[in-house]
């Protein structure tokens, strides 16, 4: 992600990075407390609440994060947003697909990026690059199967913004992929 903002950056448009749950690292103690929660190794937390949790943490990113960088005009690289929920919480987890949607919408997330992408790869490779697993990294290989699979069904509903990229290349072919991509899709026009 930081490789992405930095070749936007380097082609004269303004990007403000974030990530979820809870914006920038370092950001609020709100969003500490949500990361806290996420990275305890030993509590299970239930999926009604881990949703509630994403959600709130979202508004409060959309609100002090996206929205404002987005009234000024720049480019907004995330990691993770409404996909990561429907593909997590939905696919992995087993809730109700419009139930999200619905709660998406009442919270006032429901803004859809311009393009997602996906670092696709297999949950078993996956799994083996996690050096020190939070909850959610720790579950299982079923779990991610579901969750690679909602990304694929994702991407296969929303071809002309989601791109699946390989996640078996290096970050530099990753990164290549991403812009021409962007290339691609007529959003790097004008840019030097």
């Amino acid at each position: 992600m930081r490789g992405l903002c930095s070749a936007l950056n380097n082609k004269g448009i303004c990007v403000t990075q974030t990530a979820e749950p809870g914006g920038n690292k370092g950001a609020t103690s709100f969003s500490g407390v949500i990361r806290d929660i996420f990275s305890c190794h030993e509590e299970k937390v239930p999926i009604l609440s881990e949703l509630f949790l994403l959600l709130s943490a979202r508004i409060y990113n959309v609100e002090q994060i996206i929205f404002p960088a987005l009234s000024q005009g720049h480019w907004v690289v995330s990691d993770r947003f409404n996909d990561s929920t429907y593909a997590y919480q939905g696919y992995g987890s087993g809730f109700d697909l419009e139930a999200i949607r619905a709660l998406i919408r009442q919270s006032g997330c429901d803004i859809e990026p311009n393009v997602t992408f996906v670092v696709d790869i297999s949950p078993k490779i996956a799994l083996a690059r996690i050096k020190d697993p939070d909850a959610i990294e720790r579950r299982s290989y079923a779990f991610y199967k579901r969750v690679r699979e909602g990304y694929h069904a994702i991407a296969q509903h929303s071809p002309e913004r989601v791109f699946l990229l390989q996640g078996c290349k290096s970050p530099r072919g990753l990164l290549r992929d991403a812009l021409q991509f962007l290339d691609v899709k007529g959003l790097m026009k004008g840019k030097a």
